[in-house]
């Protein structure tokens, strides 16, 4: 499957203010942004990924960046509606992050450099989280941003 994408907030980062790199890469995403149920695309070549590739950098002129931050346009009810449909997380205290593998289990990674060591959970820590977006280098994992949720009012 290439990208499962219905929105641009499905592929933006986690402060809405960019695209996600890992969208623009030559392998399928891997997470889950939305609920849809997808039908399997099978057979995806290199030419579907440098045809999306074009299409992202003719609608996203600018470096990649939206010229209209995505804000606060969606109330997020619960947790689970926050996590759902995100993968990494920050602690508010940016001590942790956080993957979330599955339904049941999450890996908590020390901010030592944000290591690749991790301690698996099987639940989410209780406090705040953001949602991040990171990369992944020789040295470790590399926080690129974090976006709050809007509790509502």
């Amino acid at each position: 499957m290439l990208h499962v994408v219905v929105n641009v907030s499905d592929i933006a980062a986690a402060d809405g203010r960019a695209l996600d790199q890992v969208f623009l890469v030559g392998s399928a995403f891997e997470g889950k942004r939305n609920d849809y149920a997808w039908p399997r695309k099978h057979h995806v070549c290199s030419s579907d990924y440098t045809m999306w590739r074009k299409a992202i950098d003719f609608l996203f002129p600018n470096n990649l960046q939206l010229l209209q931050p995505l804000g606060d346009w969606i109330i997020i009810k619960s947790d689970s509606e926050w996590t759902d449909n995100w993968d990494w997380f920050l602690s508010e205290d940016r001590a942790f992050l956080y993957f979330r593998l599955d339904a049941s289990t999450w890996h908590r990674f020390l901010r030592r450099g944000y290591h690749e060591e991790f301690l698996v959970m099987h639940d989410h820590s209780m406090e705040c989280l953001y949602r991040a977006t990171v990369c992944s280098r020789e040295s470790g994992i590399h926080l690129l941003s974090a976006g709050h949720r809007t509790v509502p009012t």
